[in-house]
């Protein structure tokens, strides 16, 4: 089948870059041509041209080159119709990331409804409409109840039109019953899941190295306390490495950095040959769950209590009964380095069961990806 897909693939970011390989590598091992419709807001190619250096931009377009097969660059809907008509899938796909995130006041096209990412495409005369189908979209942190009625109405009709939906995160489900969705919506893991044979693979071929713990804080860890995290763990044996993000900012008063360019591969080998991780963002855990990696979540998706529910990191960590290695932007502060290197001594003796767990998850994804192509066409 040919299959066209609509995801952030092409962006300066690790994991985006690593759930669109997923997905697709899973897809084209099942035998099918996949292509990327290659949709670009302008708003969001400048936001990543700004943020990121040359160097690392490059690395990431390597990456795409290497491993994508994409269309010509497409900014709109009506953009997007045409290469669908040239490329003549037999499935579009929407997903994984974040692509279900509406804003009412927004500075980027692909935040505003109607956009490519929710499949407004009508059957065309005279033509078959491809299937549809949502992989694992979310919609994290955004609140649908709030949006004006007409954009819940459509909304609500693009949902109906699709043939095939699952959601990342029960956020996502929540937000589209809110607003009248009646359809049952699967609950389905990020793609990265489908990596899991893959990073093992990668760790059993890397030479041992001395163990050390990644930092990953994006300033939002001060240098007295890294630097008193690291000579705690200088004393059990462990280096301590400043992972950075894509944009360039490393946790200071460290032993080491890991220095950019990094490609999405290499980045992801840095944190499943860890002995620990502790830091920021979503697809770092990730990993280190795939990995056997122990982990403390600096998590800046919600402050406390009272919006967790917003944090994608916890919503995910709650199936694994691991919530309380996460942190956020409000009870982080209370987190010393002593409680950290705890935590993470902790957690190995719970590796065999999250390694369990996360067998489930890439096998519920995978049946979820396989029933799509068991319906009949």
């Amino acid at each position: 089948m040919k299959i066209g897909i609509f995801t952030l693939h092409w962006v300066a970011n690790f994991g985006a870059n690593l759930q669109a390989y997923a997905t697709s590598s899973y897809l084209s091992s099942l035998g099918h041509d996949v292509v990327f419709v290659n949709y670009r807001p302008k708003e969001a190619e400048d936001k990543y041209a700004k943020a990121v250096s040359e160097v690392q931009l490059n690395a990431h377009k390597r990456f795409v080159k290497k491993h994508f097969n994409e269309t010509p660059i497409v900014r709109n809907i009506d953009d997007a119709k045409e290469i669908i008509k040239e490329i003549n899938p037999d499935y579009l796909i929407t997903g994984s990331d974040s692509v279900f995130r509406l804003w009412p006041v927004a500075q980027r096209s692909d935040h505003v409804f109607p956009n490519p990412f929710w499949l407004p495409f009508p059957k065309e005369e005279n033509s078959s409409r491809p299937i549809k189908v949502a992989l694992s979209p979310s919609a994290m942190g955004c609140r649908y109840d709030i949006l004006p009625k007409a954009v819940q109405k459509g909304v609500n009709n693009c949902i109906a039109d699709m043939d095939h939906i699952s959601v990342r995160d029960a956020w996502t489900e929540q937000q589209l019953k809110k607003i009248g969705v009646q359809r049952q919506i699967q609950v389905t893991p990020d793609p990265v899941f489908l990596l899991r044979k893959k990073i093992a693979n990668h760790k059993q071929s890397m030479k041992n190295p001395s163990p050390y713990i990644l930092i990953n804080s994006n300033r939002k860890i001060p240098p007295s306390w890294t630097a008193e995290f690291t000579k705690r763990a200088n004393k059990k044996g462990y280096e301590v490495i400043a992972l950075p993000i894509s944009e360039g900012r490393w946790a200071e008063s460290v032993n080491r950095k890991v220095e950019l360019p990094l490609s999405p591969f290499e980045w992801m080998d840095w944190i499943a040959n860890a002995s620990g991780y502790v830091g920021v963002r979503f697809h770092p855990i990730v990993v280190s769950l795939l990995s056997g990696v122990p982990f403390v979540s600096i998590d800046t998706y919600h402050r406390g209590f009272w919006d967790a529910s917003k944090s994608k990191t916890l919503n995910l960590l709650r199936n694994y009964n691991l919530q309380r290695y996460v942190y956020g932007r409000v009870r982080h502060l209370l987190l010393t380095p002593y409680k950290t290197l705890c935590l993470l001594d902790e957690q190995k003796k719970m590796l065999q069961k999250i390694n369990q767990f996360s067998v489930q998850l890439d096998e519920t994804l995978r049946n979820f990806i396989q029933s799509i192509f068991r319906t009949p066409f």
